[in-house]
């Protein structure tokens, strides 16, 4: 089985944030977690990079309905 690298992890997570495509972690894991089939590895390493990077997007994208979810900062 492949692992996936600290690199392409954090490429990967680095376009998932940049573009603000999610609002935690959870919404995240599930979303691939349905696409890689049992792959769960390679969804973990993602998301120990993620948590490490702190990340709080402020809104998602549900890819599965292909529709946006807006929310405004707990600040």
């Amino acid at each position: 089985m492949k692992v996936l690298s600290d690199t392409n992890a954090l490429k990967m997570f680095g376009a998932f944030y940049d573009n603000k495509m999610f609002t935690k972690l959870s919404h995240f894991y599930i979303c691939w977690t349905e696409r890689c089939d049992d792959n769960h590895n390679f969804i973990r390493d993602i998301l120990i990079k993620a948590e490490k990077m702190n990340a709080e997007p402020k809104c998602a994208l549900d890819i599965r309905k292909r529709s946006f979810t807006f929310e405004h900062p707990t600040e």
